[in-house]
């Protein structure tokens, strides 16, 4: 893609999600792994003619053997809706370069420019570490929907972040919360920390029958330990933001 147009845009930084790291992935001292988001706007009135574009380049990477699974999403709320986010994830930084000599050898990018790259007015171009060891999304799951919140982390809490991060992990886990999730820190763009949710439609995206903070109560036996502990997790960020994204199987 050509970075000629580039825009910062936090509120539709997906899931740098962006996310769905399959559990076989999340062990212990294996290589961190990464996510990659273009974030592509398209100009006033081209958005029909860039999904065209996306969905013939889709067809021209497959055709080159992309080694890469490119994964498509709309955002479903907020101001920039025409915004279309293109992701993969799952790699190494080893095989960040490894795809850049792939990349150099079959030249997709001459592809994309001649095709999409007339329909776009601004690109947004991101990159995340996932946190394969406290996540916890089956590789089988099904998700049209994808629930997004961005955390933005105050300076010098990283570390009590990452630690409390991991605890309410491990209690999901061991109380066998029945959701899929999926954590992912910021590599560009700020100190920002992503947790993802995936939804089959809108009703899963109420409020669950057992809260969260219920479920820790359940697992100190001390609503007292529960509040210190949310109140702790609070304390680490400056504001946070949610947003809703709609995976895109028409274009991919």
């Amino acid at each position: 893609m050509n970075k000629r147009k580039y825009q910062i845009s936090t509120a539709i930084i997906l899931l740098n999600l962006i996310l769905f790291v399959p559990n076989a992935l999340a062990q212990e001292k294996s290589p961190e792994l990464l996510a990659e988001v273009w974030v592509v706007t398209p100009k006033t009135g081209k958005t029909e003619d860039l999904e065209e574009a996306i969905k013939k380049h889709t067809a021209h990477r497959v055709k080159l053997k992309d080694p890469r699974l490119w994964q498509v999403y709309s955002p479903v709320l907020g101001d920039n809706l025409d915004a279309i986010l293109i992701r993969s994830s799952g790699f190494t930084w080893a095989q960040m370069d490894e795809y850049r000599v792939w990349t150099n050898k079959k030249d997709p990018t001459k592809h994309w420019n001649k095709y999409a790259d007339p329909q776009v007015n601004n690109y947004g171009h991101y990159l995340s570490v996932i946190d394969s060891a406290n996540n916890n999304w089956n590789p089988d799951v099904k998700f049209p929907y994808v629930g997004v919140t961005t955390y933005v982390l105050k300076s010098g809490h990283q570390a009590a972040m990452i630690e409390d991060r991991k605890l309410f992990s491990d209690v999901a886990k061991a109380n066998k919360w029945p959701y899929n999730w999926s954590w992912s820190d910021s590599v560009t763009g700020g100190a920002e920390v992503y947790l993802a949710v995936p939804y089959q439609n809108w009703a899963e995206m109420a409020p669950p029958d057992e809260t969260f903070a219920e479920l820790l109560d359940k697992h100190f036996g001390d609503e007292t330990k529960t509040e210190e502990t949310l109140q702790r997790w609070d304390s680490h960020f400056e504001s946070l933001d949610y947003d809703v994204y709609a995976l895109r199987p028409d274009l991919m």
